[in-house]
Parts: C-alpha cells; structure tokens; sequence
C-alpha cells in the first residue's frame, strides 16, 4: 500500500466546465474539479490523493492524503494539487468531500450558466469560484 501523508490544513476546492481547461485533462469529461491544499509546500509537485465516485446526482470525493513527489521534484513552493476531469450532465447533486471521519456537504447546481454552490456542513473544505483562483492553472 502506498505511503501517504496526512492532510493539514483545510482543502480548497472548486469546478469548472471551461472546455479549455477540461480538455487539457480528458477530451471526454465535461467538468474538471479542482482540489488544493492551504498548506504550501517545499515542492508544488505534491499531488493530493483522491477517489472520485459519481452516482445519479451525488458525487462522492474520498481524499486519501499526500502524495509526496520522490524524483525531480519542482523546487517551486505551492500546494499539493489534484485535478479531476469528471463527466457529469447539468442538473442538481450532493457534493461529499471525505477524509478519514470527516464528511463535508455542499449542494451544486450545474446549468447553461455555470455552477450554484451551496454549502450544507464544513469541517475541512472551503469551495472558491473558479474564476477568481488563476493561480491553480499549471
């Protein structure tokens, strides 16, 4: 099993349906979500760990840990970043982000203007609109 290291801090996290962003990662997803740690680290080459599970209007996001880079590691400091294409339709969906016994729950309404957030209980997330977060573009 793979040696990953535990989260700290919160975990920032947004989606978007920007073909050109969506496409970099996978030409069939519809939607790309981002995650990003709060911690910076010595390298912004560590990865966030994830399991994405997606289900008639629920999307299930398991964070696992950090996943520290081992060989050519960028020297740069930033986050532990994941990018997840996704392909889902525009409708509603309960959105569950999970580490170890935490649940946090937010409401997503996609449609032809964009995403909706809501948030139904924290502990260990915040969402930010896409739009306003540049920095997170590799």
């Amino acid at each position: 099993m793979e040696k990953l290291d535990p989260i700290e801090g919160n975990i920032i996290w947004s989606i978007t349906d920007d073909s050109t962003q969506v496409t970099r990662y996978s030409p069939y997803a519809s939607c790309l979500l981002y995650l990003r740690t709060e911690k910076l680290y010595g390298s912004s080459s560590h990865s966030i760990a994830t399991e994405i599970s997606l289900k008639t209007n629920e999307i299930d996001i398991e964070i696992l840990g950090i996943r520290r880079c081992s060989v050519l590691c960028d020297a740069a400091v930033g986050p532990a970043t994941a990018y997840k294409p996704i392909n889902i339709q525009q409708g509603n969906f309960d959105v569950n982000l999970r580490y170890q016994n935490m649940i946090d729950q937010y409401k997503l309404i996609y449609s032809s203007q964009g995403f909706a957030i809501s948030i139904v209980d924290t502990n260990f997330t915040e969402f930010i609109d896409y739009d306003k977060v540049p920095y997170w573009l590799p």
